[in-house]
């Protein structure tokens, strides 16, 4: 079985911080190549992966995800396009209800995560004492500062220009507001992932009336939760 360890290592951390929606999603957000992000979490017991990228995702890009995860059952729930986006989501069992057992090279990333049996103490024998550290040897004196030594000046690094970052809506649950990440409880409200405040001002600014969100389709609703979402338009705001 083909293992990726960095998705081994980040399945390891979302294991131990399971994403509550109060971290920054940032933490569970990893490069896997200049053109292609992995962000993988583990919220209510359900575990969510999903690849994005400027360019479309290879089967090759989408068989290493579920390979390496099929211990914990993952699927590719299919291919997704958000504007410039294009997007392969998966699903997975949470090893907290469902304890998988893993190949060696996944494993070790998980013992950290996983208590180790006292086996020692159970079989009566008392376990070896610690190792004992050898005594730090003294560094030798180190020369004076000298402030007259000439220095050499310091050449300006060039910054490298910021990526462009996914829509935020990507990493919400279908439970959250894709425009103010609260809570939904009403039917409409979580059809259309848009509280009824926050629709109330759309139709507002689009000039339209609630007669709007009856037969509303995927690619409309992509266009509002993107165009519309508080959070981006904060960050779009810093940039002016």
């Amino acid at each position: 079985m083909v293992i990726d360890e960095r998705i081994a290592e980040m399945l390891a951390f979302a294991i131990v911080n399971p994403y509550t929606g109060q971290i920054d999603i940032g933490l569970y957000r990893r490069q896997l190549a200049d053109d292609l992000t992995l962000t993988l979490f583990i919220q209510k017991g359900k575990g969510k992966v999903s690849l994005t990228s400027l360019r479309k995702i290879t089967e090759a890009e989408i068989s290493n995800v579920t390979k390496t995860l099929s211990p914990l059952k993952c699927l590719y729930n299919g291919p997704l396009r958000s504007g410039k986006y294009y997007i392969a989501r998966f699903h997975f069992s949470d090893p907290a209800k469902e304890p998988p057992v893993f190949a060696s090279p996944l494993d070790k990333y998980l013992t950290a995560v996983r208590p180790k049996p006292a086996a020692d103490k159970l079989n009566g024998v008392n376990p070896k004492p610690p190792p004992q550290r050898a005594p730090a040897q003294s560094r030798p004196a180190t020369r004076p500062y000298d402030e007259s030594a000439q220095r050499l000046p310091t050449l300006p690094v060039a910054k490298e220009p910021a990526k462009p970052r996914p829509p935020r809506w990507l990493d919400l649950t279908d439970e959250q507001c894709h425009i103010c990440h609260r809570p939904l409880t009403d039917p409409l409200s979580l059809r259309v992932c848009i509280g009824s405040i926050c629709r109330g001002r759309i139709e507002k600014l689009e000039e339209r009336n609630a007669d709007m969100w009856e037969n509303i389709s995927r690619e409309e609703l992509e266009r509002i939760w993107a165009t519309y979402n508080s959070y981006d338009l904060k960050e779009a705001a810093k940039l002016i």
